[in-house]
């Protein structure tokens, strides 16, 4: 709950404040009022408030005094929300001197001041989860995994996953969650690299009630909607808990899920699959067959609910579809590999699995057929180079830009051109600047820069190793 303080001096308007507040149901104390700029000092002081209202044109001491003196604590973190029946420049400018949240304009519009009020609400709730989780120990889940070794674990895991925010792991709901938990017993946040929407909440004691797990929930799935799976932890079946708790996510596909405890292993087994089809639809650049496949397999295991086999599936075609891109000596897309991690189908719906993996294999398909129809990627290689001499570019940089790995670029190449793409891109730039020397009067740090090198003493070094002559000496031998 947030605490809020009045300071207006015409009681009828403080009245009206305390009524609207009260009925726009937000989780606000009103600590007090006050009349003047004095007692609202004093206000300020008592309850130090997470928001206050400041009327301008009070007695004695005016608003902006009282908020001048208020900020002069180094522990101030109040939001102040002024109040007046001024809209002139001068007024304005004032209001941005003493760095005020927002402002009222009297008489008080009810939907313009549950905005403003919603607002600093919003932006008290995000400094409160950052403040919180900046403080937090987190830990990741492969670190987890490794801590196991040789410790005596006898405990709870609790997955907690966010069926609508994709930030989840820094939201103020992750934060006031937290809280609630820790009242249940001690706990570690177990947090995935690569997905944001999930944590895992390690408690040290095996005998968590469910009750008060089912209870925190539902609390949360007042405001929210998650789902929520818990089981008992030890060292020896970290690995079956995993596999467990992702099977039982993946329920959420089938049917609705808000709290599940589950006790009891479930079965690693499932069918491998015949991938005969997906290799014949890949090699004859077929996206129609590849499409229908996939479709079709989905459909399948959809009336069967199982979710190990849905599992099984999803990384049997991702583990074909990079065995194919190595095969073909090309770079593998991030979001492939990706396709590996645990709870890899945590941010899709169903029908996004299956476009998923209908996308990366005509993608797969896409990529092979261009190596296909390069005639000499040699030449296109020495003609980019050529275009581009002047930009840092990696070897890596250069694979992505023609859909091969690294290591058949540099081996292709060299092949065919008896050098490597290091020594061409170094003999392209060392001609260049030959150019601009005999043709500018540029200082030689400018070629240097103009031809991609960012380093005066190494572009002096290397010219000299190639045309046995500085830079500089190379001009004055052109000039005379």
């Amino acid at each position: 709950m947030y605490s809020i303080c009045i300071a207006e001096d015409e009681y009828y308007v403080q009245k009206s404040l305390e009524a609207r507040i009260i009925a726009f149901s937000y989780d606000i104390e009103i600590k007090g009022f006050a009349s003047n700029g004095d007692e609202a000092l004093e206000l300020y002081y008592k309850y130090s408030p997470d928001i206050f209202l400041v009327d301008i044109n009070m007695p004695d001491k005016d608003g902006f005094q009282f908020i001048k003196e208020a900020k002069e604590d180094p522990n101030n973190k109040t939001k102040f929300i002024i109040i007046s029946g001024y809209s002139d420049f001068k007024f304005m400018r004032q209001a941005i001197q003493f760095s005020v949240f927002d402002y009222i304009q009297k008489p008080i519009v009810t939907e313009e001041f549950e905005e403003i009020l919603k607002k600093a609400i919003d932006l008290l709730n995000k400094e409160k989860s950052e403040n919180l989780l900046s403080c937090k120990e987190d830990i990741y889940c492969d670190e987890f995994k490794e801590s196991l070794s040789g410790e005596v674990l006898n405990g709870t895991i609790l997955l907690v996953y966010s069926c609508q925010n994709n930030n989840f792991i820094n939201s103020y709901e992750a934060a006031d969650l937290y809280l609630n938990l820790k009242k249940i017993s001690n706990l570690e946040r177990i947090l995935f690299k690569d997905e944001k929407s999930l944590s895992l909440f390690y408690f040290s004691n095996k005998y968590i009630m469910n009750e008060k797990l089912v209870k925190v929930s539902k609390n949360f799935n007042r405001k929210n909607e998650g789902i929520f799976i818990s089981q008992y932890l030890n060292q020896d079946n970290f690995e079956q808990v995993m596999h467990n708790i992702e099977c039982t996510l993946n329920l959420r596909f089938f049917r609705r899920c808000e709290y599940i405890c589950i006790n009891t292993n479930q079965e690693k087994k499932y069918k491998v699959e015949n991938l005969e089809i997906l290799n014949y639809a890949v090699e004859h650049g077929n996206t129609e067959i590849l499409h229908k496949q996939i479709c079709s397999r989905m459909d399948e295991i959809y009336k069967t609910q199982n979710t190990v086999q849905l599992n099984a599936y999803y990384q049997q075609v991702i583990l074909f579809i990079i065995n194919q891109y190595n095969k073909n000596d090309l770079h593998v897309p991030e979001n492939v590999n990706r396709g590996m991690l645990p709870f890899a189908l945590v941010k899709y719906t169903y029908q996004q699995i299956t476009n998923s993996l209908c996308s990366m294999g005509e993608k797969l398909i896409e990529d092979i057929n261009k190596i296909k129809k390069t005639k000499d990627l040699s030449t296109e290689i020495c003609i980019y180079l050529q275009n581009h001499f002047n930009e840092n570019i990696s070897l890596n940089d250069l694979a992505k830009q023609f859909y091969i790995s690294p290591s058949y670029l540099s081996h292709y190449f060299k092949k065919k051109e008896n050098m490597t793409v290091v020594k061409y891109l170094e003999y392209i730039r060392l001609i260049k600047a030959k150019e601009y020397l005999e043709k500018t009067q540029m200082p030689i740090t400018d070629v240097a820069e103009q031809v991609g090198y960012y380093d005066n003493n190494y572009f002096a070094k290397v010219f000299r190793k190639e045309f046995k002559i500085s830079p500089s000496d190379y001009r004055k031998q052109i000039l005379f």
